[in-house]
């Protein structure tokens, strides 16, 4: 997985609490019916039960139960508000799924003369070493805009994992926890649904609002 240092600055933010705000090929992912034209063709849809697991908000997950992965779901979008990809990225030995999606965004070569926005539902924080390596690509990269949601934040109460939220907010990359709103949009992009709308589970908005400070 990737806990109590200094209290990172909140505020409210229109889908949840604001945390942190200062100012190779990946593999695909089949696009639901209704991909708009011109979307890239680029991720395989997350199962129900995938999704359920490694996005729930909750600390602990029933028996029997396995180390919860880090997924990293992203949409692009143009100036015009159309998507030009999604996808959905994931741990591997060699690169965290921060990582992973940096060199997917960077191998679109995208025209730096227009501004993009890109929103990531993400299942665990950045640790600091990608919380590093997302501010140096948003430096990098002054044309894209972006905004980050996670499900459950790394060991916020160690240190170091406090550090990379700091980072991020001093390096004005906005993170949010996940709230209903999120995870709803989330399974709408990026499950293989079936058509059924997104049910949330007991204490979802409990949880959410016990990660970021709310009431």
């Amino acid at each position: 997985m990737r806990g109590n240092g200094t209290r990172m600055p909140m505020t409210k933010g229109r889908a949840g609490t604001i945390l942190l705000r200062r100012g190779d090929q990946m593999p695909g992912i089949r696009l639901h019916q209704g991909a708009g034209k011109g979307r890239r063709n680029t991720m395989n849809l997350l199962s129900e039960d995938k999704f359920r697991y490694q996005f729930g908000n909750e600390s602990e997950v029933p028996k029997p139960q396995g180390r919860r992965k880090t997924y990293l779901c992203y949409q692009l979008k143009h100036p015009d508000g159309s998507t030009l990809d999604q996808g959905c990225v994931k741990n591997k030995k060699k690169d965290h799924a921060e990582i992973r999606f940096i060199k997917k965004i960077s191998s679109l070569d995208l025209d730096q003369t227009q501004s993009y926005k890109i929103t990531c539902y993400i299942t665990w924080s950045p640790c600091l070493s990608c919380a590093e390596a997302l501010v140096a690509f948003n430096k990098d990269c002054p044309h894209l805009s972006l905004l980050i949601f996670a499900s459950r934040l790394f060991c916020h109460w160690l240190r170091k994992c406090n550090m990379a939220l700091l980072h991020l907010w001093t390096s004005n990359i906005l993170l949010l926890v996940m709230g209903e709103p999120e995870f709803a949009d989330c399974w709408e992009h990026f499950v293989d649904n079936q058509g059924k709308h997104f049910e949330p589970w007991e204490k979802l908005t409990q949880i959410m609002r016990s990660q970021s400070g709310g009431s």
